[in-house]
C-alpha cells in the first residue's frame, strides 16, 4: 500500500540507492546512475516540500516504468540498496529496448 512519505526521508533513500541529484533545476530531480552513466530512471521532488504524496509517486513511478508499489519501497526504504538497484537497472533497460 502507498503511503505519503516524507521529502527528507525520500531524498536520503535516493542518495543512499544509487541515485544522484541534479539541484539546478525548478524541481529537485534525483538521475539512477547505472555503470556511471544517468539514466532515464528519476524522481523529481518539488522544493520545499515537507512530503513526496500517494499521487506524486505513483505519477513518478509511472513515468519511469516503475510500479507505484515499488517506488513507494524505494522511498520509504523498505527496499535495500541492492533490491531497489536491481529494480531500477531492470526499468533502465527495459526503457532502452523500447526506444
Amino acid at each position: 500500500m502507498i503511503r505519503d512519505v516524507e521529502a527528507s526521508t525520500a531524498r536520503a533513500a535516493l542518495l543512499k540507492k544509487g541515485f544522484r541529484s541534479e539541484p539546478k533545476r525548478d524541481h529537485e530531480m534525483f538521475f539512477f546512475i547505472l555503470d556511471g552513466k544517468k539514466t532515464n530512471i528519476w524522481v523529481k521532488i518539488s522544493r520545499g516540500s515537507a512530503n513526496l504524496f500517494q499521487g506524486e509517486i505513483k505519477r513518478n513511478a509511472k513515468s519511469v516504468g516503475l510500479r507505484g508499489d515499488d517506488l513507494y519501497r524505494i522511498l520509504s526504504c523498505e527496499l535495500g540498496p541492492q533490491a531497489s538497484a536491481t529494480l531500477c537497472e531492470a526499468a533502465a533497460l527495459d526503457s532502452v529496448g523500447k526506444a
